[in-house]
């Protein structure tokens, strides 16, 4: 079995988004983030004992039985997602915080906010909202 991190399909409906570039799902984005930025790479790194519990646990409850593959890790992504609103990877990778978020740009079409800070990367959410840690088969 592995771990995989990733994100769950999801399309945007504003595909130009943040770079002007068509990224019209969210595993483009995710992928064009930890391309340039290593987000979850980092993530991992900094929480290494948590995920190897979480990942121990849910091998305990393969090996009791209860069907584990392809679920989501809760006690994995739900960091993810908290460190992201907390901006705890500010200043772990180069142009982190964004100037994006700094400015407090968003990019939804009904959004009155500009000008305050806003977390890096959770813009719509949608990124955020997606990401997934499961278990697979080898």
């Amino acid at each position: 079995m592995k771990l995989v991190l990733g994100v769950n399909p999801a399309s945007y409906s504003d595909p130009a988004g943040i770079s002007g570039k068509e990224l019209h799902t969210v595993q483009e984005v995710a992928k064009a983030i930890e391309s340039k930025y290593g987000l979850m790479g980092k993530f991992v790194d900094l929480n290494e004992e948590r995920i190897g519990d979480a990942v121990a646990e849910m091998l305990v409850q393969k090996l009791e039985g209860k069907d584990v593959l392809n679920k989501d890790i809760s006690k994995i992504s739900q960091p993810f997602k908290e460190d992201l609103e907390a901006k705890i990877f500010d200043g772990f990778a180069a142009y982190v915080p964004t100037k994006a978020s700094i400015q407090g740009k968003r990019w939804r079409k009904n959004s009155p906010v500009r000008g305050k800070g806003r977390p890096s990367f959770v813009d719509t959410g949608l990124y955020k909202d997606s990401m997934s840690a499961v278990l697979k088969d080898a």
